[in-house]
């Protein structure tokens, strides 16, 4: 369960729930659809370069960086700053249906 979403022009700030899947992931299924979707768009950032077969490299750093949060002011202060980024990088505010808010 995700108690948290906001994905900027470059980056992605996510919240998982302790018995949600592993962020790791959480993120590499964001980074699948992501992909799928710039694909079907005809967007992918990668695609002058791909290879002989046709396949495209991925434009996706390995990997991702998280923190782990250890108590309930601390979780309400990540939610907040997630539920607030994207008006940061001057972007409409996002509300996600599969989100679920504590």
């Amino acid at each position: 369960m995700l108690l948290a979403l906001a994905i900027g022009y470059d980056h992605v700030h996510a919240i998982a729930a302790r018995n949600a899947k592993t962020i790791e992931d959480i993120v590499r299924r964001f980074k699948s659809r992501a992909t799928q979707q710039m694909t079907s768009a005809g967007c992918h950032p990668m695609r002058k370069w791909a290879k002989p077969d046709g396949t495209l490299h991925t434009p996706w750093a390995e990997g991702s960086w998280h923190v782990f949060i250890n108590d309930e002011a601390q979780l309400q202060t990540a939610i907040d700053y997630v539920n607030r980024h994207p008006q940061k990088e001057g972007m409409a505010a996002q509300r996600w249906p599969f989100v679920s808010p504590v």
